[in-house]
């Protein structure tokens, strides 16, 4: 099976023209590297300290690991590329390892059979990689979709079969996370889809109440000014009023359902912070929180987690070359206060009175969602406020009041801090 795959790429590598003795490197520019890179984020994400784990796990073997994009394009490189002659030989990430740049590997040629490959020494097409085994696999998504390829290249001389299910495994594991993390994804954006749809028609169903208030005052001023018969029409319009204003009624009641659960919000502050270290480490940006207060909160988790994920998704756009975000938990009377401070760019002056408001935003990219996502989970949802203090390029603070549970008894449990720094 394998000899027929090589033997198949050899053939595709002829067809397309690749040069054996002269592979054909294509380099992204930083800024389309970055654009690939956040592009296959949760990609990124899930493999991220898997293929660092693998690494450490073989740090007594010369390796190189690659994880590449459904493109072929080379996101993430772990390893010892130098010992593999580094950018010259393609060992490094923003190149292209399609098989018609350099022949069959473990990243173009998985991505063209979707399946794995094994490639050993004079089974490469390129005659520089000769000397290298690559062991490629396939990473699919719940669709069963081919999303990506990782590669684990060693020299001949240290290949062994032993590597292989230990490979497999850490594929397997990568799979499933990214997998797991989608589905949590889908299932926030539904809640972000859901929720702006639900603010909208409650903000629509107290406009249509205004009017219908006003109609049912004039009815009840005709009933008393009025022959019977037509005191019995304008009853029949108080009637109908009453019923309508009743079902707008149940409506708001149905929209305002919400799961909750009485939790430490430093403690999910913490574990968003841990998802979303490697993303900040590629952006230079180093996390520091400080948790001084352990009183509990009525959490509705998964939009809290969201509205964090919006915030923290600001402040990294406002610091394009990398700066560091602070976030603290404070008790202030019978108040959980949280503060989250980057040292960006600030917000844009002529946005700065509206930034809570539907459809504003400073970014390019941005649809005007994210903060009023924010304002309406802390002061709808948790009965909470949310507010900010920013200077131009000094940077901005968000400050998130919610009201405690349990307050925080002296001595309870000491103020904790940690740091999660770019690598």
């Amino acid at each position: 099976m394998i000899r027929e795959t090589i033997v198949d790429a050899w053939n595709r590598c002829y067809k397309l023209g690749t040069n054996p003795k002269n592979p054909l490197f294509t380099f992204l520019s930083p800024d389309d590297l970055q654009l690939r890179i956040e592009d296959a984020n949760e990609l990124l994400l899930a493999a991220n300290s898997f293929l660092d784990n693998l690494s450490l796990s073989l740090r007594e073997i010369p390796h190189v690991i690659t994880l590449g994009d459904r493109e072929g394009w080379v996101i993430k490189i772990a390893g010892n590329p130098d010992d593999f002659g580094g950018s010259n030989s393609g060992f490094c990430t923003g190149v292209n390892w399609s098989e018609k740049y350099i022949g069959n590997n473990g990243i173009g040629t998985v991505l063209f059979v979707s399946e794995p490959v094994l490639i050993c020494g004079s089974d490469h097409f390129g005659h520089i990689y000769r000397s290298f085994t690559s062991m490629g696999v396939p990473i699919r998504d719940s669709k069963n979709e081919v999303i990506g390829a990782i590669d684990l290249i060693v020299n001949n001389k240290d290949a062994s079969p032993g590597l292989i299910p230990m490979f497999l495994f850490c594929a397997e594991a990568i799979e499933k996370n990214y997998i797991n993390s989608s589905a949590l994804t889908a299932k926030l954006q539904q809640v972000d889809k859901l929720l702006i749809t639900g603010s909208l028609l409650s903000t629509t169903i107290h406009d249509l109440k205004n009017p219908l208030t006003i109609i049912r005052g004039f009815a009840q001023l005709g009933e008393m000014s009025s022959d019977q018969d037509q005191r019995n029409y304008f009853q029949q319009i108080v009637s109908e009023v009453d019923g309508l204003l009743s079902m707008l009624n149940n409506l708001v009641g149905i929209l305002g359902r919400e799961h909750y659960q009485e939790v430490y919000p430093g403690d999910i502050i913490q574990s968003i912070l841990t998802d979303i270290k490697p993303l900040t480490n590629l952006s230079r940006i180093s996390l520091e929180c400080s948790i001084k207060s352990q009183a509990k909160v009525n959490l509705h988790i998964e939009l809290f987690k969201r509205a964090i994920h919006n915030l923290l998704k600001n402040a990294e756009q406002a610091m394009p070359d990398g700066g560091r975000v602070d976030i603290e938990i404070n008790m202030i009377e019978d108040k959980v206060l949280i503060t989250i401070s980057d040292t960006g760019s600030g917000i844009p002056s002529d946005i700065k009175d509206n930034i809570f408001k539907p459809f504003v935003h400073g970014s390019k990219n941005g649809n005007g969602l994210g903060l009023y996502m924010v304002y309406y989970v802390f002061n709808r949802i948790h009965d909470g406020r949310v507010w900010y203090e920013s200077q131009p390029n000094v940077g901005t603070s968000f400050f998130i009041e919610m009201p405690a549970v349990i307050k925080n008894n002296a001595g309870d449990k000491e103020t904790r801090l940690f740091s999660l720094e770019m690598v």
